[in-house]
């Protein structure tokens, strides 16, 4: 409130005999005095009314009978509605708490007042307030709403009913302004907007940042993103929907990320047309997450980079090149589908010989099978790989020799040697390990008076007969093989048909190539000894 600025604050009549001025009526006075007295009849709830002159003595009254002292807590619960008590509308603040099922509605006496009404129920749901006559309000859960009644029914100067209403705040704010749901949803990812256009030359400001862009311009078009120093996090999201391509270049800074085909550091990427790309900034340069395309590698390219579709094709091409007849393309085939094999365990073919011939190295990993009396070269491992194999196994009556090609050797029965031979009926597997041929042993097709035989586990079996052993001697028998570990044990039995009572025999280990046999019969007795040889 202002006094009128006269010297003594009190209001003058003029005197027009003696010239004496009447106090002057400034406007800034009068404004003075609606605001005064309008205030409490907007206080009080109500609107200004210019054909009600007793408005601010219903104001006074309004206002001294709702001092706004102490909290009334009403429980509500379910769908029940409810009524406040005498004792609970004499308090100022209305706080309704417990949990609901339905919407309720919750009833203030008809007499002069002002409320705070809090909404701390759990449920979800809406509270209806109204008094017996009137129009409703609506309060939300989590909200409150200023209240008042004027004898009959409620009203509030608040017009949202206590959903209270927030602008959008700048995208990238970082001040103390209140945030909306729809400022939370864009800084959480969401897509601020969408723009659909055909300007070929278009320039972004940052109001486009968390936006979908897409292109779909009759011709070439050029996007260029805005300065994106300092807008930590902004993102966009571009589609190249025109059959055109569309360039997407950086005022500031340069693109770098994963997403970027080629090389990155670029001031500008290229979309073909049907692409998208997201940009987000790091605070410096515009960092491309993802793209929907790849570039087109030089070919022979061999690293971790993603292949294109016209690297792809321009590959197959190539190597059909090199494979120009259908035979060709069918053995490149047919040597892809025998290394598998061999991977996993099975041969990767068959092949037959006759007669003396050196090799190929196409016959690694295969089983060779002969017939006849003749020299087999074995293929030049040392043009393969550490582990290459082949496996033996004569079908005819007659000798093989296996020979050693070039500088090789193999490893046998403990020692270095140029040729291993196979009798009829024998097999063998040999071994490339980098440095020799390594024989693992030879071994019969099936049983016969002496034989080796090695399991797909990997033991090895070896048999024979001796002739006679007089009672109490012992020989020493040079196994067909060597174990190329260690002999485990030996087991000897006298010969069927020719021992009596009283005949054993026994045998054992001398080492991986000789073992010991003797007759240890309690009667004077000789006889031929069977014996077994297990080891690995």
């Amino acid at each position: 409130m202002q006094l009128i600025d006269t010297p003594n604050n009190q209001f003058h009549d003029g005197d027009p005999t003696t010239g004496t001025l009447g106090t002057a009526l400034k406007a800034f006075w009068f404004n003075v005095i609606q605001s005064e007295v309008s205030a409490p009849i907007l206080a009080a709830g109500l609107s200004l009314d210019p054909n009600n002159n007793g408005q601010l003595l219903q104001a006074i009254s309004i206002l001294a009978n709702n001092p706004r002292t102490g909290i009334a807590t009403v429980q509500v619960a379910g769908a029940a509605s409810a009524a406040l008590t005498a004792a609970q509308a004499a308090m100022g603040i209305i706080n309704l708490t417990g949990t609901l099922t339905g919407s309720i509605v919750v009833t203030f006496p008809s007499q002069v007042g002002r409320w705070l009404v809090l909404n701390n129920t759990q449920g979800g749901f809406a509270v209806t307030l109204k008094a017996a006559a009137g129009a409703s309000l609506q309060l939300q859960p989590g909200f409150s709403l200023p209240v008042f009644c004027d004898g009959n029914s409620l009203g509030s100067e608040r017009t949202d009913y206590g959903q209270m209403q927030v602008p959008t705040a700048p995208q990238f704010d970082n001040s103390g302004a209140p945030a909306n749901t729809t400022y939370v949803k864009r800084a959480q990812g969401s897509l601020s907007g969408t723009l659909v256009t055909s300007n070929n030359n278009l320039v972004l400001d940052i109001s486009y940042a968390g936006g979908y862009i897409n292109y779909v311009g009759g011709q070439d078009g050029t996007i260029t993103l805005p300065s994106v120093v300092g807008a930590d996090g902004s993102s966009f999201y571009f589609w190249n929907g025109s059959g055109f391509n569309l360039t997407l270049a950086a005022s500031v800074g340069k693109f770098y990320g994963p997403g970027v085909p080629g090389a990155v550091g670029v001031t500008s990427l290229t979309l073909p047309n049907g692409t998208w790309a997201i940009v987000r900034s790091d605070g410096r340069n515009p960092v491309v997450l993802e793209s929907s395309f790849a570039p087109t590698l030089a070919a022979g390219d061999n690293s971790t980079r993603t292949a294109n579709t016209a690297f792809t094709q321009s590959a197959i091409t190539s190597a059909l090149t090199a494979y120009p007849t259908t035979t060709a393309v069918n053995a490149a085939i047919q040597a892809a589908v025998q290394g598998v094999s061999t991977a996993i365990g099975s041969r990767a073919g068959v092949t037959v010989y006759t007669k003396a011939t050196g090799q190929p190295l196409t016959d690694v990993g295969k089983l060779v099978e002969a017939a006849g009396t003749f020299v087999l070269t074995v293929p030049n491992f040392a043009s393969s790989f550490a582990g290459a194999s082949c496996t033996y196994q004569n079908t005819g009556t007659g000798q093989i020799t296996l020979t050693a090609p070039g500088n090789l050797s193999f490893f046998w029965n403990g020692s270095q040697t140029q040729t291993v031979p196979l009798q009829a009926g024998t097999g063998a597997e040999i071994v490339w390990d980098g440095t020799s041929i390594v024989v693992l042993g030879i071994a019969s097709a099936s049983p016969g008076p002496i034989g080796v035989r090695r399991g797909i586990d990997g033991i090895i079996e070896m048999w024979g007969m001796t002739s006679a052993v007089a009672q109490g001697l012992a020989i020493n028998i040079t196994l067909p093989a060597q174990f190329p570990t260690a002999c485990w044990n030996v087991i000897a039995t006298p010969s069927t048909g020719v021992c009596q009572p009283g005949a054993s025999a026994g045998g054992n280990v001398i080492s991986q190539s000789q073992i010991q046999l003797f007759n240890n019969s309690t009667t004077a007795q000789s006889f031929g000894i069977y014996w077994r040889a297990l080891g690995k």
